[in-house]
């Protein structure tokens, strides 16, 4: 009642000079709704039945509505700075609250309330360019610092009491700590700034200089980082790296210019540093576990995107693939560190370490000749990229980097069959067979080949399924797609590969003769590796090329070249029949004739 009563006097029509004299009587409404349930349960404390436990909880969350309170006068339009020291000491009389309750539900529920005042502060305030960001800055760094110090002063005395059960992150243990009231505390406090600086930074429209906001953010990351060494939660690291890199992303999406590109390089440089080196910043025991490793190979490849932005839409440099060759550095580094800080091939973080930083490595390796060129490159260096990934699963056994290097051969594959655009990234040459093509689709069909070989047992499971045929289901077609380009290009003319299948023989039955050549040799490999499905692949582009020259191609020629044709691929069949009854599996007592 008496919070009604409260909230209709404040939206009751008042002017700025009353909502002034109005916050003082909040904070002391605060102090009262915080102090009587403490005073009532050691007073008459609650039963300890079901019936006390739900009011127990009840109380927990009253002290919370004199901070909603402080939302009414901005809805009323009155955006007085004065409001921010109001809410703040009523959150010091919540946390307050919260270490006498040993209740983690006020310490967060007084950030999250305090994160939506801010929030609609920095929504709905006319907001100046000049002045707005000076306020916004005041606000989140106040409240960010303020949580930040609640949480690494008081986190442990909010209980053991897990805020949420555990069961979904019990094969992850970094993140099976967000279940801990002070570790909660810590990683909720820490995002909630960042997203407020993001807000503010889609508010205003001068921000060509980031210092400001950049610095703001490296305040805060540095907090968490201080919290993650000290208390040993290595997750805050993680937390830090994703709101700073965020609020990066967002400023070069938003207010970058190619004019003044050197104080936001110099930024991302520093930033990366620091994030890239986070394994050595967190305390040993911390250090060793996975995930600061995790986010120093991300740190790296996500910082490789914004720097490479800057430098190619501000300088005109010739070899640009200095860029990733510099980047592949600092995680080369690491890895050979990494050989004196796991030692011990059985560290159950050994391999997942070394998958993060050495796939980290091997994609600024392959990038280099991407960046430097364009286009078909990236796909070079995606086929690339997936076989490296595979190749260092020998060497390294962690599944992460067997499934991303198959999802790299797979979107390789699907680029090059079902991108419709890949012809235009080049006017036809007109020279036969020495063409791009040959090199992109023959590079390609080999790096899926080579995975296949790679993928022998007992590597091949993938997740409970086998691979390995995929990879070299892949590699055929590509050769096949790779075949048919090259008659294509031949007979094309124009500045454009075309496909067409009528109006010449000559195209004609080289389509039907190389399909037969094409199918002979997967009748081998079916054969002598013992492959029922390569086999009957082989088969089946026999009887498509036997289907295509009877129903189509001979309709085309005169009897002479008709007789040549068919005498072409009669032969063919007749070796591949010869090798089909010579080497076919029979059923049991059933004797090659």
């Amino acid at each position: 009642m008496t919070f009604l009563v409260t909230g209709a006097y404040i939206l009751g029509n008042q002017t700025d000079h009353d909502f002034q004299l109005t916050l003082p009587f909040l904070v002391l409404f605060g102090f009262i709704q915080c102090a009587a349930p403490i005073v009532m349960q050691r007073l008459n404390p609650l039963p300890d039945d079901q019936a006390g436990s739900i009011l127990h909880r009840l109380c927990q969350f009253i002290p919370l509505v004199a901070l909603v309170l402080v939302l009414l006068p901005m809805l009323r339009g009155f955006y007085g700075f004065s409001i921010w020291p109001t809410a703040l000491l009523i959150n010091v009389l919540l946390i307050g609250a919260a270490v006498q309750s040993r209740s983690a539900f006020i310490a967060l529920g007084a950030s999250a309330i305090t994160f939506f005042l801010a929030a609609f502060y920095i929504v709905t305030m006319p907001m100046a360019a000049s002045t707005g960001l000076n306020e916004v800055l005041v606000v989140v760094l106040g409240f960010g610092g303020f949580f930040s110090l609640a949480a690494f002063l008081f986190g442990s005395r909010l209980g053991d009491q897990r805020i949420f059960p555990a069961t979904a992150f019990t094969q992850h243990s970094s993140l099976a700590a967000l279940t801990k009231p002070d570790v909660l505390l810590a990683a909720w406090s820490g995002l909630l700034p960042f997203a407020l600086l993001v807000m503010s930074m889609g508010r205003l429209s001068n921000l060509q200089n980031p210092s400001p906001i950049f610095l703001a953010a490296m305040l805060l990351g540095g907090m968490l980082l201080f919290i993650a060494r000290r208390n040993q939660m290595p997750i805050l690291g993680s937390v830090a790296f994703g709101g700073v890199f965020i609020v990066e992303a967002l400023w070069m999406q938003l207010h970058f210019s190619s004019d003044h590109p050197v104080v936001p390089l110099a930024w991302f440089l520093f930033f990366n540093a620091v994030f890239t080196a986070l394994p050595f910043i967190l305390a040993s025991n911390a250090g060793r576990t996975a995930l600061p490793w995790a986010t120093s190979a991300l740190s790296g490849i996500l910082h490789y995107f914004v720097i490479y932005g800057v430098i190619k839409s501000s300088w005109e440099i010739g070899l640009i693939g200095i860029v990733p060759a510099l980047m592949a550095v600092p995680p080369l580094l690491i890895l050979l560190h990494l050989k004196k800080e796991f030692p011990d091939a059985a560290d159950p973080n050994r391999n997942r370490v070394l998958a993060w930083t050495g796939g980290a490595a091997l994609f600024f390796i392959t990038l280099i000749a991407p960046v430097q060129f364009d286009r078909e490159w990236l796909t070079v260096t995606w086929a690339l990229e997936g076989v490296a990934l595979i190749w260092l699963f020998h060497r390294v056994p962690h599944v992460g980097l067997k499934a991303t290097g198959i999802a790299l051969l797979a979107v390789v594959f699907a680029r090059l069959t079902l991108n419709p655009f890949v012809f235009d990234y080049h006017p036809r040459s007109g020279l036969p067979f020495l063409n791009w093509y040959l090199w992109v689709y023959g590079l390609a069909a080999a790096s899926h080949f080579v995975a296949g070989r790679l993928l022998n047992p007992p590597r091949e499971q993938l997740f409970g399924r086998s691979v390995q045929p995929l990879a070299f289901s892949g590699s055929v077609i590509l050769a096949f797609y790779l075949l048919n380009i090259q008659i294509a290009d031949f007979y094309s003319t124009g500045s454009r590969v075309s496909f067409e299948f009528s109006a010449n023989f000559a195209r004609d039955m080289t389509y039907s003769i190389a399909w037969a050549l094409f199918a002979f040799p997967l009748l081998l490999a079916g054969f002598w590796r013992k492959l029922p499905a390569c086999r009957y692949a082989g088969l089946a582009l026999m009887s498509l090329t036997l289907l295509k020259l009877f129903l189509h191609d001979l309709s085309q020629l005169n009897q002479l070249y008709r007789i040549g044709a068919l005498m072409g691929v009669a032969i063919i069949v007749i070796a591949a029949s010869v090798l089909y009854q010579k080497f076919a599996p029979r059923p049991e007592g059933v004797e090659h004739g």
